[in-house]
Parts: structure tokens; sequence; C-alpha cells
């Protein structure tokens, strides 16, 4: 058995590939090579194999990654790539500390600090058709300067998309350290989720649990990682986006359509969650869709 080389392993080099400035916090590129030396870096790297195979070494435990694997590389994760077949591709989105605490406080706090002190390697493996996903987001972002008025929308985009799988991360090593979710937060999710209960409160909604909403509060905290509420809001904002994507409904029939009697506290959280304002998200979205349809 060949011996390794020490010093392959033994030292990290600061990378340097990519640099941020103030109109420059987030980009992602298709690499075609690997990149063999141990190194860190100050920004969050998110890393989509999307041809061939990759061996991967990150905080000292060595993976193949394949076809739909995807890691979260975070800030002072040690970790190199290298070729484990001929032909790879992989997409590097690169994001930066600032932006990514923003986007992970919005799960609920404590969120960024928790995924930063983890120890084990956050890892996906993501489906052919949301693979797809990324690889469009990726060309879109890649093709669009950071001053363009739809950058910002790509943006939101990708992380939709991302919270999304993260969640689900979060869900799934939890499930793992500490067996599967108590039944009173699956029968809630699964009644914030259903359509027929868009117009009912939160507290209608936390009646069919059969606990306190304190209580419940408590075991959304600490199965799932973010505040009842902030599942709640989360829910009704992408239901409200799919609507403002999908049909020609008024602001005001959406936002009355999950839940919100006042159109301007609807159109207050709908700018926080998304940075957009509901009509401006809805233009842009068009403006975007006729583009990519051209």
């Amino acid at each position: 058995m060949a011996k390794k080389n020490p010093s392959s392993n033994s030292r990290a080099t600061k990378s340097i590939r990519h640099i941020f400035n103030a109109s420059n916090y987030f980009s992602c590129r298709f690499e075609y090579t690997d990149y063999a030396i141990l190194h860190n870096h100050d920004y969050w790297e998110y890393m989509l194999v999307v041809e061939g195979e990759f061996r991967h070494n990150v905080n000292g435990s060595t993976e193949i990654l394949k076809q739909g694997d995807l890691r979260l590389i975070r800030p002072n994760d040690l970790h190199m790539v290298k070729k484990h077949t001929e032909q790879v591709k992989h997409i590097n989105f690169i994001i930066s500390n600032d932006l990514m605490k923003k986007q992970l406080e919005i799960l609920g706090d404590g969120i960024f600090e928790d995924t930063i002190a983890r120890q084990m390697p956050i890892s996906f493996t993501l489906s052919e058709r949301t693979t797809q996903l990324y690889v469009t987001h990726a060309l879109n972002i890649q093709s669009t300067p950071p001053e363009h008025e739809h950058y910002r929308l790509l943006n939101s985009q990708f992380f939709n998309l991302f919270l999304q799988d993260l969640i689900k991360y979060l869900l799934s090593s939890d499930k793992t350290a500490g067996g599967s979710l108590p039944t009173a937060v699956i029968s809630v999710m699964d009644a914030i989720k259903n359509p027929d209960n868009l117009q009912k409160t939160l507290s209608e909604i936390v009646q069919v649990s059969g606990y306190s909403y304190v209580h419940l509060s408590r075991l959304f905290k600490e199965n799932l990682k973010m505040t009842l509420i902030d599942y709640f809001t989360a829910s009704r904002m992408n239901t409200a986006r799919l609507f403002l994507e999908n049909t020609d409904k008024t602001i005001l029939d959406i936002s009355m359509l999950v839940g919100y009697g006042s159109l301007s506290h609807f159109n207050k959280v709908f700018k926080n969650h998304f940075k957009l304002t509901p009509s401006q998200y809805r233009r842009q979205w068009k403006d975007l869709y006729n583009f990519e349809e051209t």
C-alpha cells in the first residue's frame, strides 16, 4: 500500500479563489476539475456534484460524492476535493458569512450558531429534478451581473430552495439524534400545510394537537430548531409566493387567502421574508419568466 504524503494533509492553505466586496457577496461557478489541496476559507461554499464522482475530505473524514450530492462547507471547515472519475463537474455556490447569517436567521434564533457548531458535515442528496433546479439557478445567477435588477430576485429564489433543503437536513439529523418527531409536531405541521386551513389562525390550528400553545412552541424549538410562529409564517409566505408566481389573483385576494386580513400587514411580512414587496416580487418574476421564455 502506498504511503500518504503527509505534507498534503498536515497544513491548510487559505483560499483566495473568490473575493467579496460590497457588490459581490454571492456568486457561483461551474468547476470541471478538482482542488486537491487541503484548505479553508472565510466564506460558505455550497458544493453540488452534477457529473462524475469526487473524493471529498472534510475535517478528517473521507467520502465519495456522486451526482446529486451536495455539501455545505462552513467557514473554517478543512476540506479538499479530488477527482474520482475522469470526467467531473460540480457547482460552487459561494456565500459571504454575513449573507449566510441573515438567511439562516430566517429559520429562527440560534440556527446560525447551531449550524456553525455541528460536528458532522452538512450533507444532502438531491433528486434528479431538484439537482436540475440548482443547475438552472446557477446558470441564471452566473449570467446575471450583481448590479442587474433581477440579481436580488435570483438570490431570493436560490435561498428559498436552499432553506427548504436545510430544514430537511435539520429534521433528518434531529431524527437520527433523538428519534422521530413528536406526534404533536407532525400533526400541526400537516395542519399548517393543509390548504383547507389557510385562513385559520395559528391558535385554531394548534388545537388539533391536543397540546397547549406554549408546550407546542417548546416542542417546535427543540425538534425543528425554529419557532412555531416562524414555521407558520414561512409556510404562509411560501404559499403566497406560489400564488404570485402562478396566478393572476390580486395581492389583496392573496393576502386574504393566506390568512392576512390587513393588506398592509401582509405586505410588511412578505417584504421582511423575501426583501421585496408582493408587487415587486410578481413584477420581477414575470419579467424574469418572460426573459427566460424568450
